[in-house]
């Protein structure tokens, strides 16, 4: 991030930086929080066969770390 937008940013807008993301978990592109209280990754999800949006891969709860990142990345 620092390497790569920062160096973008623009000083008349205040260095803002967008970060664009359309929260499809099913594509692995989301950064919204998890719940964050599952201790171990799953595979499980609330469809008839407990799989359909899965396909089986693990998925980690990872509660607010990707906004936690981009908080400490940019000083806020």
């Amino acid at each position: 991030i620092k390497v790569v937008a920062m160096p973008l940013a623009d000083p008349k807008a205040k260095n803002m930086i967008m970060v664009t993301s359309f929260n499809e978990w099913y594509e692995d592109t989301q950064i919204e929080p998890t719940s964050g209280k599952a201790k171990l990754p799953v595979s499980k999800d609330d469809s008839k066969s407990g799989n359909f949006f899965t396909e089986d891969n693990l998925y980690y709860d990872y509660g607010s770390l990707y906004l936690d990142i981009l908080r400490s990345e940019f000083g806020q």
